[in-house]
């Protein structure tokens, strides 16, 4: 038995080896801030589920991320949010890295959530992202610092106002085009009205789900991005290279050497550094006996740095290290089985371990090393005078604000 940081007892799994047989043994079930469900966002979402209801949520969700799709995102979408918005973010050469992931990354994310959000509208944007930063303390609540009773409560004024000022002229647009006969808009919210009878999904249940996925698909990435810029700070001779790459080199093979940080950011420094699972029956995980309905606690950060799979380096950013084939380079980071994360092609692109052709037709590098290029074309720094402030909300590492200055 273990007790970190205040967390509830259970089992420890930190070897990345245990930890990835907990991930795929469909007898440990997501018990994530169970304690904490009832009235918060996360109440009924396919984190939430298990079994058949997590299949038929997760079959009716996955094709919002095809590759065709994905692809039309990174080419096409995501580039112009940058070029529109980046400038609008940067004053006097200063901006803070949380307010610009945060932006950048919700526009896409309301528009794979089905959310009706003008892109050119940032006084609409940033009223968005202050909505989710209230989201993110309730799907992290278990690690929030603050009285769950007053996270939850916040949650379900934030959810309220989001209802109101965003949710539902969206929801009554896509239903009067099912009641015109018009085809769907193909993201979350139209394929959720469209099956909400056959998934029994009641009204309230499909606003937090669109809520959660504007969330979740924003946070990763945001947070990622800040996490793989402070670790390049923090290495001036391995910054100067990246910025020498983006300066001297094609866009693709630039992306490349940023995706590689954005993987190795995610492996020391995972969005969820601990995953919860629950016994359904009794089990085993390596030489571990699990009894039946006992919480057992996944430590992504360990098993991310285990010597034995990662190096006697493990603990070092390194973004050329390539661990034995079938490790991502991510590590455990987007988790793994029924509830590895859905976006993470999204954010994180596909993994690229040799030095392949910058133009390759299908090379996805994700919207976290698109963003960093574009920072890092704009000569991205740490502020002279204004540190980085940690988050008091949470006993998550997290950044409240990222002062940087550049060159735009």
């Amino acid at each position: 038995m273990s007790h970190l940081d205040g967390r509830p007892q259970g089992i420890l799994l930190s070897t990345y080896a245990d930890v990835r047989s907990a991930l795929f043994n469909r007898d440990l079930l997501q018990a994530a801030h169970r304690d904490y469900e009832k009235g918060n966002i996360i109440e009924g979402v396919v984190m939430q589920l298990d079994g058949d209801p997590h299949r038929e949520r997760r079959r009716l969700e996955n094709p919002l991320f095809r590759r065709e799709t994905l692809t039309y995102y990174e080419s096409e979408v995501f580039p112009g949010v940058i070029d529109r918005l980046l400038g609008s973010l940067v004053v006097d050469g200063t901006g803070d890295l949380v307010e610009i992931g945060q932006v950048l990354t919700v526009v896409l994310s309301a528009r794979i959530s089905g959310i009706d959000l003008d892109p050119s509208d940032l006084d609409a944007i940033r009223d968005v992202v202050r909505l989710t930063h209230v989201f993110t303390q309730g799907t992290s609540i278990t690690d929030s610092s603050r009285p769950k009773a007053d996270v939850i409560a916040d949650v379900q004024l934030a959810l309220g106002s989001f209802e109101r000022r965003y949710y539902a002229k969206s929801r009554e647009r896509r239903l009067d085009r099912h009641r015109g006969g018009v085809g769907g808009e193909d993201d979350l919210l139209d394929r959720l009205l469209r099956a909400q009878a056959e998934l029994g999904m009641d009204d309230a249940t499909v606003l937090r789900e669109t809520a959660f996925f504007l969330e979740s698909g924003a946070v990763t990435s945001s947070l990622t991005l800040i996490n793989t810029l402070d670790l390049l700070f923090s290495d001036p001779e391995l910054l100067t290279s990246i910025r020498a790459t983006v300066a001297e080199s094609s866009r693709g093979e630039a992306l490349e050497a940023i995706q590689r940080c954005v993987h190795e950011a995610l492996r020391l420094n995972p969005i969820i550094p601990l995953m919860r699972r629950r016994a359904r029956i009794s089990t085993r995980v390596g030489e571990q006996e699990i009894p039946e309905g006992e919480l057992v606690l996944l430590d992504i950060i360990n098993a991310n740095r285990d010597q034995s799979v990662f190096g006697g380096d493990a603990d070092v950013f390194d973004p050329w290290r390539v661990p034995d084939s079938g490790v991502p380079l991510f590590g455990l980071s987007f988790g793994g089985g029924a509830h590895a994360c859905i976006g993470q092609v999204l954010a994180g692109g596909l993994e690229q371990r040799g030095r392949s052709a910058p133009d390759a037709a299908e090379r996805k590098f994700g919207q976290v090393a698109l963003m960093a290029y574009a920072l890092m074309a704009a000569q991205v720094r740490p502020h002279s005078v204004r540190p980085p402030e940690l988050d008091p909300s949470t006993r998550r590492r997290r950044f409240e604000h990222y002062f940087v200055e550049m060159s735009l």
